[in-house]
């Protein structure tokens, strides 16, 4: 590992791309970081051309910010396309036990949730977890909305029970380790999620 503001020359397949242009990228074990461009030292990822399943070299500062990330980033090149993403997942069967105790390690992997309560839903989340099983508790765990695909035609409402299949790939402030940080999830397809109670 690297220490924070170490120059690194990071080499990974593109895993998931932010509406903002802004990516993850991973390794063969599906162990991924954030690449950010916060200062725009390329001027800004929109001119960038990437696809989920390239492979990139980028050269950047490793950082901590929210999330374990790679930013200053003064060079990114595409090594090759269509790469096949790992398909590890991890299940989840402590949810308290995983947010209560994170590791950077934890970020960036895909994640198995089974019959989770739907806590509250707003127009950025779907809170799916809290430490106290309320909107006001701690540790909150929530599906990002404008990072997920489309999910209104299953009418999902507070107090639903669902299963499903998301990206951890990102945090709503401060460190995503703090008590008081969202940590979000992606759903990158609707067969990823199923009401098994409503």
């Amino acid at each position: 590992g690297y220490a924070e503001d170490d120059l690194v020359y990071v080499t990974g397949i593109v895993k998931f791309i932010l509406t903002d242009g802004t990516f993850l990228i991973e390794d063969a074990d599906g162990t991924s970081i954030y690449v950010d461009d916060y200062y725009e030292s390329l001027g800004g990822f929109s001119t960038l051309t990437l696809a989920v399943g390239d492979q990139v070299e980028i050269r950047g500062w490793r950082g901590n910010y929210k999330v374990p990330l790679v930013d200053h980033v003064s060079e990114v090149v595409v090594l090759s396309q269509s790469n096949a993403l790992s398909t590890n997942v991890i299940t989840v069967t402590d949810v308290a036990a995983l947010r209560a105790n994170p590791q950077d390690t934890d970020f960036g992997k895909t994640y198995q949730f089974t019959d989770m309560t739907i806590v509250d839903i707003d127009s950025t989340y779907i809170y799916f977890y809290t430490s106290d099983g309320t909107t006001s508790g701690v540790d909150k765990m929530g599906i990002y909305l404008s990072e997920s695909v489309d999910l209104s035609s299953l009418n999902l409402q507070i107090g639903d029970t669902i299963s499903f299949t998301a990206l951890f790939f990102g945090a709503n402030q401060n460190s995503f380790k703090d008590a008081d940080t969202i940590w979000r999830f992606a759903i990158q397809d609707v067969a990823d999620i199923t009401v098994t109670t409503n």
